[in-house]
């Protein structure tokens, strides 16, 4: 039987090409017990057909680029929050861990 973390990566597959019958049919199976993977697969096509949408819509940069070009102020403000609120990375000599 197939489990739902298997079920999540064929998933993921059916968007970049059609699966094997074998794994399609093992996924509409797993579909039909799991209520959770039904909700996951329902949300990743809804997800996969508002892309698909809004890729025909004009203005949309799609994976290449971003829908709108920030300035070089708004970009430098957003890096500089992003720094101040990433901790530190922990030296690996000093954790506790590892000794």
């Amino acid at each position: 039987m197939l489990v739902c973390r298997d079920f999540a990566r064929l998933l993921s597959e059916t968007l970049d090409h059609p699966l094997e019958p074998p794994q399609r049919m093992r996924v509409r199976f797993h579909v039909v017990l799991c209520g959770p993977c039904r909700r996951y697969g329902a949300q990743i096509s809804a997800l996969s057909a508002l892309l698909r949408a809004m890729e025909s819509r004009p203005g949309f940069a799609g994976p290449a680029g971003p829908l709108v070009e920030l300035s070089p102020e708004a970009r430098a403000r957003i890096l500089a929050a992003i720094a101040a609120a990433t901790p530190p990375a922990a030296d690996p000599e000093t954790r506790s861990d590892q000794k």
